[in-house]
This record gives C-alpha cells, structure tokens and sequence, in this order.
C-alpha cells in the first residue's frame, strides 16, 4: 500500500510530510523529515507570509511570530527530523533531558539560560544531521507547589488544607499543575526551545509513579532503605521534616562594615585615601560568594581561580570587585624561605568548612548554603608596609599571563604560525594581528571576573614568548610592547635585570628584597605580605582548621616621594568570624532584643533573648544557674551537664536537679565536651530537641521525649501549657518560673534562628521516624566513576568539589509529612503474633500484595494481618533522581530506554550538583548498572550586573518576559502594587525602589534572540553570569545590525536573476582573481565557521558568540559592505560576483548563528530562499552546519593581516580628521 504524500516547496526542495511515524527516504531528495500525523492525509501547513516588501526596521515580535508553530507542526524536532549530511549509515544520536521545571509559576531567567544552552546544542547537533533526543518535563515541586497552593487557598477562599480534606486539596493543586504546566510550556516555545513535547513527562504521571514504586521496593527489599527515629529539622507551619541531606561548597557571608580613609598617621602627615569617595559611605550587606571552598587539601585550584571574585555593594552599585588567584601550592626558593606563588593577594586561603547542610524542594535558585556568625569584632590600626617597585609583581604577571595564554590555546596558536614556511616579520605581522584580536575577546570575557590587568598579564605573556621562546627581532618586541602598552619595567638591584625573569629567579629577587627591607624600616613587620600594585580594598584571610576565618580589610594609601622601596599606610580593619555550616533553611541574624512576627501567632514574639534560670540541686539549698534561647525546652530536659575539670561542680557528683514541672529527678552529668568557660559551665540537656544534646543523651543513656506537637503546639500535659504554642509557652514559662523563685532575668543576646523559606516559621530540631536511603556504596562508586573519568565534568574543577561533597556524604532521609507527592509505598503490617515485632513494615505496589509479602515473609495467616500505607510522601529529589531513566520510558518501555539510555550529556545549573546530579548519579548506575550519561556540563548562576544573586528580597529579579517583550516602569512598579496582598510593606517597598532605580525607563523589547544571544555572549562555565538589560539590549542591536545587512543585500540584488544567484564553490575561491578584499572576507567567513565549531565542541558559545559580532559588524559590515557599495556601480559582470560573495556570507552566516539565534536566522532564511538559487531545505534549522572541511583553503592569514593593517590606518587617519575638525575630502 501507498500512503499519499503531499509534495511541497520548489522542486529542488523534494519535502514531503508523510502519514508515517518512520523515517522513508524519497528518490532524489537529499534530506529526510517525518512525524506521526494525526491524520490519514496530511497537508503541507502554509508558512509564514513574507511576501510583502521587505520592512525597514528591524521588529522582534514581526520576525519571531508564526515560526515555532511551523517548526511544530512540521515535526521539526522529532527524533525522525534530521537532514541526511553524508551520514546516512552511521546516524549518530544525541540524547539529552531539560531539567524539569517546578510546576510552582513562570519561568526565570535561570531556567531561561538552561534553555537557551540546551537549545543551542541541540540545534547545532541536529544541523550536524544527528538524530536528535531533547525531551521536555515538569516537577511536581513537592513542598514547594503544596505551600503556593495552600497561600492561594487561605488568601482567595479563607480556607487551610485541613479544613478542605485531603481529596479536595489534592484536586486544587491538579488544577494548579494543569494551568502551570501549560503556562511552562508557551514560555519553553516562546524561548524558541526545540523540544519533542510528544515525549513530555511529569513526575508524578502514572510511568513516573510505577518507576518510584519499583526502585523503592527493590532498595527497601536489598536492605538500603530503613526506617529510623533521627533528629530532623522539622517545619511546625507545613508539619513536615525539611532535609537534613548534608552540602558544602556554595557559602554565602554577609558583614557590615564601614569603610574609612587615614586622614592622618603617627608621624603628623595627612594622607589622600585612593577612594576617598569610599570613605563616606556605609557598606551594607556587603556579600561575597565563593563556589568549591572545599577542594582537595582544603584550597581552591588555581584553574577554578578565575571564576572567583570580591565584590561590595551599596543600594545597588559596585564599590569594587577584586579576583582573588589562589593557588595552592608554595615553591621553595631556599631553606629558609616558603613563599606564596601569588603574593599579589597576600596568600589568600580559606578555611576547612564542615557541617550540616541541608537540601529541600526548593528552586535551584532557592538553594543557598550560610555560615551563622558568632563573632564579629572589628580592630582598627595603621601600619607601615613596604612596597616593592611593580616589577616584583613579574611573577604574578608571568604565572597569570602563560596561564591564560595556555587555557586559551594562545600558545599553540604561536608555535603554528612560526613553524610555517615565509618571512618571520610577516608570520608576527599576522600574529601581532591576531593575538590582539583574541585579547579584546579576552577583555569582554573576563571583564565580569577579573580585574583589567587581565590583558596586560597576557600581552606581556605573549611578548616574553615571542621573544625568548620564538627569538622574535628587538625591533618587533618593542613595536608590540609599545602598540599594547606594556610598560618598560625600571630595574632596581632588589629584582632581576631582564623582564622575563622566570619564576624562580622573582623568588629569589623577592626573598633578596624582603632582607634588605628589615634594614631600611626599622619598624617593618616581617608578618607581614610585602605588597604590589595595589588599586582600592583587598581582603586577607588566614588559614586554619578551626570553624574561624580571620582577615583583613584593608585601603592603601600612596606616598609618591618613594622610589626603589614606597611605603603604604594601610588603615587595617581585622574582622573575626566563627561560623559552622548550616542545615537548608533561611536563618535571621538577630544582634539584639527584637520582635519578629511568626504563623499562627497574632502578636508578634520577643526574641534575641537569653533567660536565665536555675534548677535546685535535690536535697540541698544549693541551685544551678542555666541560661537557655529557647526556654521552653526545658520542659523536656534531660540532664545538667557539666566539665569534669570544673571545680565549681565537682562535689556534685552523683547529685541531681529537680525538674519544677515534671518533679522528676535529672542527673548531673560531666562531660569533657562541655565548655566550662561558656556562661555558668553548667549545660542544660534536651535530647530531643538539639543535635549536640542528642549526641549527650545517647552518650550517657539519658531519657529521650519529645515535648512538642506536629503543629508545633506542647504535648505534655503540665500545668496550662498543653496545646499551646511553643513561643506562648515560653512567655508563661518566665512568669511561672518566677513565681516558684527560679527565673532570673531575660538579657538581650545576638542569636541566628532558623526559618523556613516556605512558610516563615522557625524550624524545630524533632525526633521523628522517617525512612532513609544508605548511600554509601553507591557514593563510593559516584566517586569512583569521576576518578576514572567514566563520568566527566565541564568545568573540571568540580571534580574536587565532587569528592569532597562525597567524603562527607550520610544517608538521605528521604520521606516528607506532605500530602502532594509520590506516597512511600510501604506498609505497616498489624499482626496477633507475639513472637514478632509490632513495627513491621513491607514495601509493596498495593495493600493486596503487602499482605501476601507478610505472610511469606514471617509465616503468617493473610486473615489475621491488616496492612497500612505509610501517609508521608517521598522526597521530590527522589522522583527527580530517577528522571534520566522515566524520561526514556523506563520501566515500561524497555526497548525505547534500552535504546537511547545512558544520556549524551546532561546540562544543568552547578548549583543543583548535588540535590540532582549526584542523585541521579548514585541511583542511575545502581538501578541499570550503567551511568545515567558520561559528561556533566555545568552553567553558572545568573546575578545582576553587580553579581548578586538575583532574588526577590534584593528586588534584582527579572522576568524574561519583560525582556522579550517590553515593560514600562508603570506597569512594573503597578505589579508590585497589585501583589500587596502576598508581600510586606517592607517588601512592596524596596521592590518600588529597585524597580525605579534598576529601571528608570523601564525594559526596552529585546526579542526573543535578543535575550537568547545575549545569554550566550557569556561564559557559562564560569560560576556567576552577571546580566543586565544594558547588555541584552546591545545584542537587540546586533539583532538590528543583522537584519539591515540582508536588507542591503536585497537592495543589491534587485537587478539579478535568481537562478544567477548562487554561493560561490571551493573551485571559484581557490581559483579567485578578483580583489584582494573579496578573498579576504571570504577568508574570514572560513576563519568564522573554524571558530564556531571548535568553540561550540567545548561548549565555550560565549567565543562563537564573539566571533560572530566581530565577523558581522566589524568584518562584513564595516569592511566589505562598505567597499561593495561603489563596486556594484561597476559592470554587470562584477556587480552579479559581488553579489555572490555577499549571498555566500550571508547563507553561511546565518546556518552559524542559527542555533543561538533560531528566529532571525529561519525569517531570513526563508527569505533567501525565494531570492537566490541555494541549497534549499525546510527550515535553516534542517541545513547542514557549515564545517571546516567545506571552506578547506580558503583560509589566507597574510591577507587577513594585510587587511588589518589598512584598516588600522583608516581608523587612525579618520581619528586624525576627527580630532583636527577636517571636513573637505581633499586640500582646497
């Protein structure tokens, strides 16, 4: 039988839509394209409508409309959807998830990044002609999506979830998920995502549901999952446990400070502060990140460096930012002497960090780690620190330099160039060329991260081994230094002489200096870091293995009447912070007495406070003096705990304390872990409701309850304190206390409490069953597989962090209190026997078959057991860790998952590393066996142009909507105001004012490829992606620049024939004789295509992106179109090459760009497609990505050079013109 094709498209295009779900191939056709139809006859959709004139302006929402529902319906990006570029036979495959988004509302500009990169991939490896895999799904989001829904029923129907009942809170948030999931979904198309959404999935659909069932089952049947009483951290507000999954290596430390220029010094002289302007201002929240403080022996890799940086903020706007290059390692230069590689930054280390963290549901953005501050003192002095002349500073320019040039293949590049055949001058003409090229790029690449001697490392670099590793000419060395401003170094008899002294040889001068400097300051501190060029504030932090960081802020000031050695009076600001590591949840740094409003009380409750109360010894006058926070938990006290070595208590050995409510009696223990030097030494126990006091009470054997409801009301039935709130219950407690002659006082004390994000409570340390994951053979083998580099990250630096996540790896408690999730299918089995444990449980699929698992199990009649399903719901993490696998279908489409299973890649926020990679690691190669992919690309975290985290208490958010399609400052500020309602006064307040200061004229339309492109134009990989709409707009203009270099290509062509218009061949290039500025523009096209794809091989888009400005504007549009314009006045003959040579661009051009720019690219496209005679194809998506091989020897870098230099005289001469007020062409 014969199925009825419809035939679309000129001939040449041969495109048929097919009524099939397999692929066929038609005669004659050099592509393949099909989809399951929904129909027995399908019609070929009509396209978009261009034949009108083409407009003038260039209009986002006029070019990207109509495109993705063509692409769509067209099965586009199918599996089935790929060109057949000469791979026919081996098809190779590329599989890939999008991280699924929680079902919780719109989309941010994270997500929007990990679309806009996953997208760019996909299409660049579809073009490529690999059968492409990228499917879409969506979180249930757990307690996240549980506590939006319950917020919308309180505030719109005056009803909680108890009071509705189970059933029907379940069906609201059905109704949620249905309309957020669609919402998701338009905005995944409206950002141009090419995903197969025939293949979307959901976390709790029935697939995903029976593959949670089963690997639950199994783990619980091979023993690794087991139920045990544990302390957790529990949320009284949504009565559930928050995660307790310990994390490290994202810290966040806030300070205040002030900031304060030396205005005068000991010896009388007035000083002028290098940011005086600094001075008169207050630092507030000053916020600084660092990613992977963990790494092997405690120190960041110098690799990982880069990413790293110091900011301040003030309302807003950067004080200053500083990259901190840390290495690791100290380099001998004599026995006397260790030294710091990198002296610049005054040996910068960090300290070992260990502890609690722990994860929840939240957002990947919500994910945050913080240290709680015990210590915060501030010691102000001044010293006098000698400076050496800025050549010491070679060591750091040599290491930074060859460092940069080796990671960005600079090196390779030189050694290339110099081994070719030709004149040397020439070969370094070019490279001259060249190497400054790749340096503005290196500018606009690290100017987020790095300060601008950046350039001046690398240029110097580049210098050093022109000179003396490829023995350039004096004359040329000199010529390079002085174009790129690399200062001549004085030389002094403390330094080397010639300034490509190696390293060890600026050691040594530096080891000479640092002896001579004793000499000449009798008062120089040798503790001291003799310092370099210094510009504003640096921090110095020393490095110990205590839970302390000790450091430094400091502001220089200059004597310039110094020359061999200057001297710097530095104002030093010493800070101490003690802090530990912190379970997941938002913690309020209170420094003093404050009322703070909490859930379910009407009045707000008093805390910073410490009270002070006694316990009587039993028998004796004497009491006990105990300071507590939280008062009320003496009420499940324990025990009094006291030093062994404290003679104040030692006669009390053996003794008790009489508890005043329960009249119980609570021995006096001795302990060494008690610190007798904190407030009385003595230590009030409450086992059940602290993980120190837990700790004790197992110790020493001591009774363990707990004295608090699920609501976070007292159980215990004392005096009128049952069913109260815990926080009433304290206030009673001093009054009570007081009247029996046991309170003291209540003093003002700073204190860290913890809250949930979610609800706004303070989170209580319970004792709770719950059922736990054993992780530690499969993070064993986690490990294993990144040290064998079965498992690959991109950046590596994550590797480190990787294993030291994994050292301190526990088990995962994985059960929630929740009503919306995957309910734990497990049984408690009620039985008559006395022979067996009352608790016994027994994972099963339904309760049918957890009794008949009970009776094989334990020899029992299946008529006298009663099995019951465990109520709590399963981790969202745990769900989302099996994602790689559901996403293929697994379990129940074995064949379709064997196929495709393990992924290519799996590409996600380097926040979530390890709340989902290492998850899906662990149970992906436990489950199948094999890992759930083999490479692990890692994108930063999207911040303001500040880089602070965007969130909505700093008031930094933005909508990608906004960005795409416009926003008034009206309308933004109108949005706050109708979100009252959910927000506080405080809150609607800073987002006004951040709006209108972030804002001011509101977010111009940027277009979807504006915004697209725009992310791109950043490295990913490093670990903050500062944004702006600035920035988004300058590529809105790219965008423009685009559209009106094809509508000069329209005008030029108006006279030509469209079956003349065709791109030029290999032949006509190689064979060219025409004007040296046609072969060189074509030989840039060829550069262009070489870049793209190396760059887009190492995911590094921000250097395609790069490339790609520089070709369009500065090469295409600023150079050739320029010189076209007279030459298509010339003959008939030249005007049709002319016109050849720019429809060869353009096609190759726009094929480039296509994957990071889908919209602009398909519009012209198809434009050209009616306007020259080119290889046609559905959509510019379906053509073959340009590759190196087809633009083989078009390549002519001495051309390239020669061009450069021309054009570099133009600018110069039009700057002369500018500068002189020239106006006539030639002299009068």
């Amino acid at each position: 039988m014969f199925f009825k094709l419809t035939k679309c498209f000129r001939p040449k295009a041969s495109f048929y839509t097919l009524n099939k779900s397999y692929l066929q191939f038609y005669p004659g056709s050099n592509y393949c394209l099909s989809h399951v139809a929904k129909y027995t006859e399908v019609k070929y959709p009509l396209k978009k409508d261009l034949s009108g004139p083409y407009p003038v302006a260039y209009e986002p929402k006029e070019v990207e409309k109509e495109w993705y529902e063509y692409w769509e319906r067209n099965g586009l990006f199918y599996e089935e959807a790929r060109c057949d570029h000469g791979a026919r036979n081996q098809r190779p495959e590329f599989c890939l998830v999008l991280p699924p988004p929680n079902v919780t509302g719109n989309l941010h500009i994270g997500h929007t990044l990990t679309v806009t990169i996953q997208d760019c991939i996909s299409r660049w490896r579809r073009m490529r002609g690999e059968k492409v895999i990228w499917i879409p799904g969506f979180d249930h989001g757990g307690i996240a999506t549980q506590t939006i829904v319950e917020k919308k029923l309180l505030k719109e129907k005056n009803i909680t979830k108890q009071e509705l009942g189970k059933e029907k809170f379940l069906i609201e948030i059905n109704e949620w998920k249905t309309v957020t999931q669609k919402n998701i979904e338009v905005q995944l198309k409206l950002l141009g995502a090419s995903l197969d959404f025939r293949k979307s999935l959901f976390t709790l659909d029935s697939n995903s549901s029976k593959a949670v069932a089963k690997v639950f089952i199994d783990l619980f049947e091979d023993n690794l999952i087991y139920r045990k009483e544990k302390l957790v951290n529990w949320s009284s507000q949504i009565r559930s446990v928050i995660s307790d999954i310990e994390s490290v290596k994202l810290l966040k430390m806030s300070m205040n400070y002030d900031t304060a220029s030396v205005s005068e010094v000991e010896d009388g002289t007035t000083q002028e502060s290098l940011y005086s302007e600094v001075s008169k201002l207050r630092l507030k929240d000053a916020v600084i990140y660092y990613q992977g403080l963990l790494a092997q022996n405690n120190l960041i890799s110098s690799e990982s460096s880069a990413s790293i940086s110091h900011e301040a903020m003030l309302m807003g706007e950067e004080i200053f930012q500083n990259t901190l290059d840390i290495l690791a390692e100290k380099i001998i230069v004599s026995d006397e002497e260790l030294i710091h590689e990198n002296e610049r930054c005054q040996e910068v280390l960090f300290e070992k960090v260990e502890g609690d963290v722990s994860s929840d549901e939240y957002e990947p953005e919500e994910k945050k780690r913080y240290v709680e501050y015990i210590s915060l003192d501030y010691k102000i002095k001044v010293v006098n620190i000698a400076r050496a002349h800025p050549t010491w500073n070679l060591q750091s320019l040599q290491k930074n330099g060859c460092s940069h040039l080796k990671k960005m293949e600079y090196l390779s590049k030189w050694e290339e160039e110099i081994k070719k055949e030709g004149n040397l001058f020439d070969k370094y003409s070019i490279l001259d060329s060249w190497t400054y090229d790749r340096f503005v790029e290196a500018r606009e690449n690290y100017q987020q991260v790095t300060t601008r001697n950046l350039q001046q490392w690398a240029l110097a670099a580049a210098g050093q081994f022109a000179e003396f590793e490829f023995k350039a000419s004096e004359s040329w060395v000199k010529k390079f230094k002085n174009k790129h401003g690399i200062r001549q170094r004085k030389v002094t008899k403390f330094v080397s002489k010639r300034e490509t002294a190696t390293i060890k040889e600026t050691l040594a001068s530096a080891a000479t200096f640092r002896k001579q400097a004793l000499k000449l300051i009798p008062n120089f501190n040798k503790d001291y870091v003799i310092n370099t060029d210094q510009t504003g504030c640096q921090y110095q932090s020393n490095y110990n293995r205590t839970l302390a960081v000790k450091g430094s802020k400091t502001i220089f000031v200059k004597q310039n009447d110094m020359n061999k050695v200057t001297h710097s009076y530095t104002a030093q600001y010493s800070l101490s912070l003690s802090g530990k590591v912190l379970p997941k949840v938002d913690h309020l740094e209170i420094p003093q007495k404050k009322k703070v409003r909490i859930p379910g009380l009407k009045d707000p409750v008093e805390l910073g406070l410490m009270d002070y109360f006694y316990y009587p010894v039993e028998n004796s006058d004497e009491k006990i003096l105990m300071a507590t926070t939280r008062l009320e938990t003496m009420l499940g006290d324990s025990a009094v705990a006291v030093n062994p070595t404290d003679t104040r208590y030692t006669h009390l050995v053996g003794k008790c304390v009489k508890h005043p409510y329960t009249g119980g009696n609570l021995p006096i223990i001795f302990d060494e872990n008690v610190n007798k030097d904190f407030g009385t030494g003595a230590m009030k126990v409450t086992p059940a409701h602290d993980n120190k006091d837990y700790e004790l009470g197992i110790k020493h054997n001591l009774k363990i309850f707990d004295i608090l409801a699920d609501d976070g009301t007292i159980n215990m039935d004392i005096e009128n304190f049952q069913g109260k709130h815990r926080l009433v219950v304290r206030s009673l407690l001093r009054k009570s206390l007081s009247e029996k002659g046991l309170y003291k006082e209540a003093k003002s004390h700073s204190m860290t409490v913890p809250f949930c994000s979610r609800s706004g409570d303070i989170v209580e340390p319970r004792l709770k069953d719950q059922w736990y994951l054993d992780c530690t053979e499969m993070g064993q083998k986690a490990v294993e597989a990144v040290k064998n580099q079965s498992l690959r990250f991109i950046p590596d630096h994550h590797e480190k962090v990787w294993f030291e996540w994994f050292r301190h790896l526990r088990d995962w408690c994985i059960s929630r209190q929740l009503w919306w999730g995957h309910q734990i299918p497990a049984y408690k089995i009620h039985h008559n026997s006395n022979k067996l444990e009352k608790d016994l449980w027994i994972a099963a699929t339904c309760e049918k078959e957890a009794i008949e698992k009970a009776s094989k199990k334990y020899d029992l009649d299946p008529k006298s057991i009663k099995a019951v399903q465990d109520t709590d719901v399963l981790d969202t993490w745990f769900s989302s860790a099996l994602y790689p696998l559901t996403a293929l279908g697994w379990p129940s489409q074995e064949e379709y998952f064997k196929k495709y299973y393990p992924l290519n890649l799996m590409e996600t926020g380097f926040d979530i590393l390890f709340f989902w990679v290492a998850r899906m690691v662990m149970l992906g190669e436990h489950i199948t066996g094999k890992l759930p992919f083999t490479e692990v690309l890692l994108h930063g975290m999207v911040c303001d142009s500040h880089g602070r985290k965007m969130t909505k208490s700093l008031g930094n958010t933005v909508d990608p909507l906004d960005v795409i399609n416009g926003v008034s400052l009206e309308s933004l500020l109108q949005r706050v105001k109708d979100s009252q309602d959910s927000l506080t006064p405080e809150e609607v307040k800073l987002l006004l004012n951040a709006n209108k200061q972030n804002f001011p004229n509101g977010i111009p339309e940027c277009g979807t490829d504006g915004l697209r492109f725009s992310l791109l134009t950043h490295d990913i990989q490093n670990q903050r992606i500062s944004i702006d709409v600035k920035s988004i707009r300058i590529c809105r203009h790219f965008c423009n620049k685009t559209w009106q270099g094809f509508r000069l290509f329209t005008r030029a062509i108006e006279n030509c024939s469209r079956e003349s218009l065709t791109p030029l061949s290999t032949d006509e290039v190689l064979n060219l004789k025409e004007s040296d500025v046609d072969r060189w523009i074509l030989s840039r096209l060829a550069g262009l295509v070489v870049v793209s794809n190396a760059h887009f091989e190492k995911y590094e888009f921000h250097l395609t992106a790069n490339a790609v400005r520089q070709f369009w504007v500065q090469n295409f549009c600023d150079v050739y179109i320029e010189y076209a314009k007279p030459a298509l006045l010339e003959s008939e003959e030249r005007r049709l090459f002319i016109c050849r040579v720019l429809l060869t661009c353009i096609e190759t051009f726009l094929k480039i760009i296509s994957p990071m720019m889908p919209f602009l690219s398909e519009e012209l496209y198809q434009r050209l497609l009616s306007l020259a005679n080119i290889e046609s194809y559905p959509s510019v998506s379906l053509a073959k990505y340009p590759t190196p091989d087809q633009y083989s020897g078009w390549r002519n870098t001495m051309l390239e050079a020669d061009v450069h230099t021309v054009t570099e005289l133009i600018g110069v001469a039009r700057s002369l013109k500018s500068k002189h007020g020239a106006t006539q062409m030639r002299p009068a």
